[in-house]
């Protein structure tokens, strides 16, 4: 079985592919720790599903790939989740009229700033 970490880190790494990043800089990209990413690739690439390589010149410094083992389980999970997660919220919205599915990204896009506004605060009281 694979872990949501795991699957995180192989979409990362085959999303970013071509940029060779370090072990360090997929930790910080992906907000976790370099001691908790490095026990998932260690457990991953145990698993088949990554490969580790090592920076000419530099043996610290550590490249991950995702193995075409990876890629298949990888390719056989996005598949599972558009079918089951994706699939039947596609089926509604495609029976939709333009003008809900306008209102429906309007409402997204709201939600999605909300988190940036400066919202109002309670005032603030003195205690007595």
């Amino acid at each position: 079985m694979f872990s949501a970490l795991q699957l995180q880190v192989m979409e990362y790494i085959l999303e970013n592919e071509e940029k060779n990043q370090s072990m360090v800089e997929i930790a910080m990209r992906l907000g976790i720790s370099v001691s908790t990413f490095s026990k998932n690739v260690k457990n991953m690439a145990e698993k088949g599903l990554v490969e580790k390589y090592h920076v000419l010149g530099n043996r610290k410094e550590v490249i991950v790939k995702t193995t075409d083992y990876g890629k298949k389980i990888y390719q056989m999970y996005a598949e599972y989740i558009l079918k089951t997660v994706f699939g039947p919220i596609f089926h509604i919205l495609d029976s939709q009229p333009d003008e809900a599915l306008d209102a429906f990204a309007e409402v997204i896009r709201l939600a999605a700033t909300m988190g940036a506004r400066k919202r109002p605060g309670f005032p603030k009281t003195r205690r007595n």
